[in-house]
């Protein structure tokens, strides 16, 4: 992953829409539902905006939130409940901590931009270096063998009210090399047009349950989608739940 952060993130007019453009929705239920006990110490990597994270804390559970866009966590702090949460500017592959998590999620296809097997594997030993006993990481991976990307452009167009201001956005892909699909996240304002460039890592469920192996991990559930649905090679998503071996 490189270390300068998609404009998508940082762009003072895609940063005042980013809720609007990813509300709570059946994700952030799933991962919601996974705080099972009562005050839970949660890690929250990439927490963006702070939704989750907030919710989380809602609960009464005790949460720390890691992101590296400043600009993202100065619209998480205003949201309710964020002066409960333990708001923390970095990369996820930077982050250390003494503290141990019940519950590690990274949400939003966040897992995807670790693109090389070195970045994949450092990520996955940092979250089983901060796990607890009896803890559990969850993350989600779009399914490479549904090939979402070739549709993208029209699948992911929507129109975005942001009051009187109506912005449309989509996905472009810029290029596939292997299992690395680059692509722009497109936003068409009424007076300009802002792209923001990402890439994404798409991994076979076979490849992510090697890796996930080889850093100490179980799989405990594989679902499909986020009726808990178990994972098939058809599924659109790969939604992982982990427990430490042993």
């Amino acid at each position: 992953m490189s270390n300068t952060i998609d404009k998508h993130y940082t762009d003072p007019r895609l940063v005042a829409i980013y809720d609007l453009d990813n509300p709570w929705s059946a994700d952030t239920d799933y991962y919601l539902s996974l705080a099972t006990k009562n005050k839970m110490n949660i890690l929250d990597l990439g927490c963006g905006t702070g939704i989750l994270a907030c919710a989380f804390a809602a609960k009464g559970h005790f949460v720390t939130g890691v992101e590296p866009s400043q600009q993202m966590l100065e619209q998480a702090k205003k949201k309710q409940h964020a002066d409960k949460v333990n708001w923390i500017c970095s990369l996820a592959e930077n982050f250390y901590s003494n503290q141990k998590f019940d519950l590690i999620i990274m949400t939003g296809h966040v897992f995807q931009v670790f693109i090389t097997d070195n970045e994949i594997q450092n990520i996955l030993r940092i979250m089983r270096s901060h796990l607890a006993n009896e803890g559990i990481v969850a993350f989600e991976s779009l399914n490479p063998n549904q090939k979402l990307w070739e549709h993208w452009k029209s699948d992911t167009y929507k129109t975005i009210a942001n009051g009187k201001e109506v912005i449309k956005s989509w996905k472009e892909i810029n290029s596939i090399e292997n299992n690395k699909v680059t692509f722009s996240n497109v936003y068409q304002f009424p007076d300009t047009i802002i792209t923001s460039q990402s890439t994404f890592c798409f991994l076979s469920y076979k490849d992510l349950k090697e890796k996930v192996e080889q850093e100490g991990f179980s799989i405990v559930k594989a679902h499909g989608d986020w009726s808990r649905t178990p994972f098939t090679e058809n599924s659109k998503e790969i939604i992982l739940v982990l427990e430490a071996k042993g």
